[in-house]
């Protein structure tokens, strides 16, 4: 779990553009502290943005999002709190609710993430438990897992790609194929002894048209796919300025890395990928372009497009898409969801 979150408020200025380096070891070696500009403009990377008002009425106040799914026929939104899951359409008109908070059968303490199955028709979350509900919340499975899930992605004969990225502890084993039971049936990814530097993430899989995505743990940048029989390598970022040895492992009492760059955000649609990284006293935000092998390079967004404020981040990215929520004219009413269209 996460222990906190960092949120990036949209601000007014300008983007710089320019092309990573490609070195002879298939690295994209990018320095953080040069050609960095103030704010990058949405117009600079998104062609097109739409909104989806979540409807609001006493069964479905969510106040902030945690995370969403959104799916060809419905929206999960899992709420801040993360004790519930809600179900809109695609127009924002409320359907429905899973909230079951408790210690008995089909029942979690609290929801780590959320995967969505269409074909099963059926939505699981990671707690203690791995739980199956169908969409009405009856449930299809559960299981106790052998060590803590952040993640999970759900196969359509019910196998998990089940991940902790974000862990410390043992096992080593950061990410694996599970069968319906949790019986472990392959261990795809384990931690790099060499570095043990905590995460705050709060979600860990993307899923995009060649398989689900992840980037390892701190202190590497690399990015993964698998496809549901090999993990491939998709992106090796080196960054600088490096972060010292005497890093490699988190230290006790100081707050992120430091003034050396954390990770805070990993997202990515079908052609961009989004990292943001923090020290104790600078932002930088990372927009890199799989298709031109081009990056833009500054410290916050500005929404130059409509110029809607305070934005959150969300992991969902269905097609080449972010996905953000805004608050409502009314801060009485639920979120709005931001789709940002990418360009190619």
């Amino acid at each position: 779990m996460n222990k906190y979150k960092l949120h990036y408020l949209i601000v007014m200025g300008i983007c710089f553009m320019a092309c990573s380096q490609q070195t002879n070891t298939n690295k994209t070696t990018i320095d953080l502290d040069k050609k960095v500009q103030k704010k990058i403009l949405f117009s600079s990377f998104v062609d097109s943005i739409s909104y989806i008002p979540l409807e609001t009425n006493e069964d479905c106040l969510i106040g902030k999002i945690q995370d969403i799914i959104l799916s060809d026929s419905i929206i999960f939104v899992l709420n801040d709190e993360q004790n519930t899951i809600f179900q809109f359409n695609q127009k924002g008109k409320f359907i429905r609710k899973i909230a079951k908070v408790g210690s008995g059968p089909s029942e979690y303490n609290i929801i780590n993430q959320i995967t969505y199955n269409a074909k099963r028709q059926s939505i699981s979350l990671a707690s203690s438990k791995i739980i199956e509900y169908d969409l009405y919340g009856n449930l299809k499975n559960e299981f106790t897992p052998p060590f803590h899930i952040s993640d999970l992605y759900q196969f359509d004969n019910g196998d998990y790609l089940l991940s902790r990225l974000e862990r410390l502890d043992d096992p080593s084993t950061l990410l694996a194929l599970a069968d319906t039971a949790g019986h472990i049936k392959k261990v795809l990814f384990k931690r790099n002894s060499k570095y043990k530097v905590e995460s705050t993430n709060y979600w860990e899989l993307i899923q995009l048209n060649d398989g689900i995505h992840f980037i390892t743990p701190q202190i590497e940048n690399v990015i993964y796919s698998y496809d549901g029989d090999s993990i491939k390598k998709v992106i090796d970022f080196n960054l600088f300025p490096q972060i010292p040895s005497d890093f490699y492992e988190s230290k006790q009492g100081t707050p992120l890395l430091g003034d050396n760059y954390y990770r805070t955000i990993y997202r990515e649609s079908q052609n961009w990928v989004n990292l943001i990284f923090c020290t104790l006293k600078k932002v930088r935000t990372l927009l890199y372009n799989k298709n031109t092998n081009q990056y833009i390079l500054g410290e916050v967004f500005e929404n130059d497009i409509d110029n809607k404020e305070h934005i959150f981040f969300l992991s969902s990215s269905k097609g080449n898409t972010f996905t953000n929520y805004v608050k409502a004219d009314n801060e009485e009413n639920n979120p709005v969801i931001q789709i940002l269209h990418l360009k190619p």
